[in-house]
């Protein structure tokens, strides 16, 4: 995949999540896919994976990424992401407190014939 391509599809992916559109994100995964992050522990498989993005819009209907710095090496794809929202139902575990809130992750995936074999984010 060429760093022209692997960006696009960062920025597709970015633009299904600000959507909303859980379809449209499956479609970046591997049927075998695995997803480690503090937000979703390990779940593996395109149903676990769309239960885990319905529940984040769930919880955080204002929930929107912004992108940047990303990194392409052969099959791997680096990228910083910010996430928004506000908290309506405790941040994480903290407390509610009605607040936007902004967390900054790494995520790097890991790609086999174009589809998101593993992705970790921390």
């Amino acid at each position: 995949m060429s760093r022209e391509e692997a960006i696009e599809l960062v920025r597709r992916l970015e633009e299904a999540v600000n959507a909303h559109d859980t379809g449209r994100l499956l479609d970046f995964y591997g049927d075998e896919a695995v997803s480690v992050s503090p937000v979703f522990a390990g779940i593996a498989g395109g149903a676990a994976m769309a239960k885990s993005w319905d529940a984040v819009f769930s919880l955080f209907p204002d929930w929107t990424v912004n992108v940047s710095d990303v990194l392409v090496d052969g099959d791997r794809i680096a990228f910083l992401e910010t996430a928004a929202a506000t908290d309506r139902n405790g941040w994480f575990g903290q407390p509610t407190d009605g607040r936007a809130n902004r967390v900054t992750y790494n995520n790097l995936f890991t790609l086999r014939r174009r589809y998101a074999v593993s992705s970790a984010r921390q």
